[in-house]
């Protein structure tokens, strides 16, 4: 036995030590997966904050760009230049015209009606 006695102290030793390793190991993967989640929430967090500053972006790029097709719009319309606001408005100035024509011929046609009659 008193080989045995002599043993049983580092083997106790090596058993506490080999617990000690087995309990650093855990607490290694834990704080791993600590920082692994930490990690993905500070993605998720960044990619959040891009999408919103790209729909700012976008929001405001649609907004400059419709006052710059009303500044442009409204520059044809003063200038009297070429372009979509002058044909439209050209176009409306020739349906006007054919609808006094139309409303001048039917006026004509009434009163040659009643002279006649």
């Amino acid at each position: 036995m008193g080989a045995f006695a002599s043993y049983a102290p580092m083997a106790l030793s090596a058993l506490q030590t080999g617990q000690q390793i087995s309990s650093n190991r855990a607490d290694q993967k834990s704080r791993a997966a600590e920082t692994e989640a930490n990690r993905q929430a500070d993605i998720a967090s960044i990619n959040a904050s891009e999408t919103e500053r790209a729909r700012e972006r976008a929001e405001e790029l649609r907004i400059r760009q419709a006052r710059l097709r009303a500044r442009q719009g409204a520059a044809g319309l003063q200038s009297g230049g070429t372009g979509s606001a002058s044909a439209v408005l050209a176009g409306l100035e020739k349906q006007a015209l054919s609808e006094t024509q139309a409303e001048t011929d039917a006026a004509g046609r009434g009163g040659a009606q009643a002279r006649r009659g």
